[in-house]
């Protein structure tokens, strides 16, 4: 499972690609802040990592291009599949893009 990011993607070393292929990388982590003596207290964090790769076909046969973090904080614990809320928050990036299931 991932997106093929139909768009051109700048990686931090300023190369541009004309697309790119994001699948989840490892696991999805997920808290509640419970805060700090100077900071605030509450909050659910949720956090994964995506690899890309120049497309899906190099994958397994060369190392991810780019590691690109989503990390989403809300006031209400999450609910539903957690899947669909990283790569949610991963589609919300980019205005072209095709789901690979």
């Amino acid at each position: 499972m991932g997106i093929t990011i139909n768009e051109t993607y700048t990686l931090p070393s300023q190369i541009s690609l004309p697309s790119v292929y994001a699948r989840l990388k490892g696991t999805i982590k997920v808290w509640k802040q419970t805060g700090r003596p100077s900071g605030p207290i509450g909050g659910y964090c949720l956090e994964a990592n995506f690899e890309c790769f120049v497309s899906k076909e190099t994958v397994g046969d060369a190392p991810p291009i780019d590691i690109r973090r989503i990390h989403i904080v809300q006031d209400e614990p999450f609910t539903g599949n957690l899947y669909d809320v990283v790569y949610d928050a991963l589609k919300s990036e980019f205005s072209d893009y095709t789901d690979d299931i």
